[in-house]
């Protein structure tokens, strides 16, 4: 049965026979992505046949290679993209989107692709070769069409409320002519029977690739970002930190990276190469990585301008290869790309690798895997912090109206609940508590309250006596770490009471006879 060969296989497959070199190009042709800033987290990344029906497959690993996980397998699955809370990953599936937790759990499908194909034979007399003019008496023309709708290399935007979306759709039309000996023959007449001959047509009504934002929850669309136009593919968009949208557009044999600087805005091109692909932004939206004619990684700044080609140390053995697919790490000091090498011992130097952008700390962290993607993770939350009293240094003097402040309570990180429990006056061996204490009863985290006394009656005129005494508040916190008692103890001196240094005495200021 008659089965479409997806574009992009098709065009490496031509590659390879051109060239010679194996089909191991298949796993570079699908690409992730990692955009969003924090820390470096673990590594998404796909194995297998991303078009087997088999072996594909979506892994994790942390970013030395270690622990790798399995997520999910199964027909198509490729491209894990991260948000960028690094919670969720979506990714190709089945010819369509889905999601899934950063631990593999919770898939849901959001778009489901599709594939119609027919064939038919007929029978036609006297023949006229397009090409010759030739008349061929008796021929069979086999047509095979197949229509498709596939949506692959989704992208999480900045809050993770929707994805960007490749939609590939067309009607492909393939036919096979062959002369035969009469009608209803199936056996065709090839060289070097006499009568031989041979022709192939081929037609594909508005094949390509557009854009699109769907809803990262539902599946909706939302909005279409590029228009859909015949032999144009808009392929791998990805998001940055900022909202703007990088892809590459292919198109008449030429592939460059454009960007979106905000949904709705027109695509404006920021590299002029013929095999510019798979974009991804730096964690600040500066800069764009890509895949340079497969042979290089270039990183081109957001508005486009000089291409800086990565540093990357040659095969040691084999006879060429390939590079794609790059994702910065959340930090923005690495990258992640494929590398492929062909020949003997090239199996060796291919899979995932992690370089610095000089080139720096080459390592292979994968033998297996394309399409990475780079997990942000978000810094560990600041320690739990409680409230703390601030208290008045040194001699705290009343006021006219025997008020003073003695300190302040300083909110940790969640509200604050105060009560007062007690406000004594100590002078000498006798105690008063004829105080009145002000502070809040809530509050705010992060803000500071005042604590503030006032004295009255046999409280105040016994300080006034004393020249000095020994204040203690005590209140009771209730805050994230449970209940707590702040205590304020300062030294009070009453309004008008100079110290003297020398002797210890004490005189009442304001025109006090000598």
């Amino acid at each position: 049965m008659f089965r479409r060969v997806p574009i992009k296989l098709a065009a490496i497959a031509l590659v390879a026979a051109l060239t010679g070199f194996t089909a191991l190009t298949v796993s570079g042709s699908r690409s992730g992505d990692a955009a969003f800033p924090g820390l470096n987290g673990r590594i998404a990344y796909s194995s297998g046949d991303s078009y087997s029906y088999s072996s594909a497959a979506i892994w994790s690993m942390n970013a030395d290679g270690g622990s790798a996980t399995l997520l999910s397998d199964g027909a198509g699955v490729a491209a894990p993209s991260y948000s960028a809370d690094g919670s969720r990953i979506a990714f190709d599936r089945e010819g369509g989107i889905a999601t899934m937790s950063a631990s593999g759990v919770g898939l849901e499908q959001l778009l489901n692709g599709s594939n119609h194909q027919e064939s038919s034979s007929e029978w036609r007399k006297n023949y006229v070769d397009p090409h010759s003019g030739k008349v061929i008496p008796i021929v069979r023309v086999q047509t095979y069409a197949d229509e498709w709708q596939n949506f692959d290399h989704p992208s999480f935007s900045p809050g993770g409320l929707q994805l960007v979306v490749s939609e590939a759709s067309g009607k492909r039309i393939n036919r096979s002519i062959c002369a035969v000996e009469s009608i209803g023959s199936q056996a065709c007449l090839y060289w070097p029977s006499p009568g031989a001959y041979y022709n192939y047509e081929y037609e594909c009504a508005a094949c390509g690739a557009h854009l699109m934002a769907i809803d990262s929850g539902t599946g909706a669309l939302v909005q279409a970002l590029t228009a859909l136009q015949g032999g144009r593919r808009d392929t791998k968009p990805t998001y940055s930190a900022g909202g703007q949208i990088a892809f590459a557009r292919s198109e008449e044999g030429r592939s460059s990276i454009f960007a979106i600087d905000s949904p709705g805005a027109a695509p404006r091109q920021v590299t002029t190469g013929r095999g510019d692909r798979a974009p991804d932004f730096s964690p600040d939206g500066s800069r764009i990585a890509f895949s340079h004619a497969y042979e290089d990684i270039g990183v081109v700044g957001a508005g486009g301008g000089p291409v800086q080609l990565i540093p990357i140390p040659a095969p040691s053995h084999g006879r060429g290869g390939y590079v794609n697919s790059p994702a910065f790490s959340p930090d923005g000091s690495r990258l992640v790309f494929r590398r492929g090498v062909y020949g003997s011992g090239g199996q060796d130097e291919t899979g995932l690798f992690t370089v610095g952008l000089d080139g720096s700390g080459f390592a292979r962290v994968s033998a297996d895997g394309f399409a990475p993607s780079w997990q942000a993770q978000s810094p560990p939350p600041p320690p739990e912090v409680g409230a703390t009293a601030r208290v008045k240094k040194g001699e705290v003097r009343l006021d006219k109206r025997g008020r003073a402040t003695i300190g302040a309570i300083v909110c940790g990180g969640s509200p604050c609940r105060v009560k007062l429990l007690s406000a004594r006056l100590k002078l000498g061996k006798r105690s008063c508590h004829q105080v009145r204490t002000r502070v809040a009863r809530k509050i705010a985290p992060g803000k500071t309250a005042r604590v503030g006394v006032k004295l009255y009656g046999r409280c105040l005129r016994a300080l006034e006596k004393a020249g000095r005494g020994r204040l203690l508040v005590r209140v009771r916190v209730t805050d994230m770490l449970g209940k707590r008692v702040l205590k304020f103890g300062v030294k009070l001196l009453p309004h008008g009471v100079h110290r003297h240094k020398r002797h210890g005495a004490h005189t009442r200021g304001h025109g006090a006879k000598s």
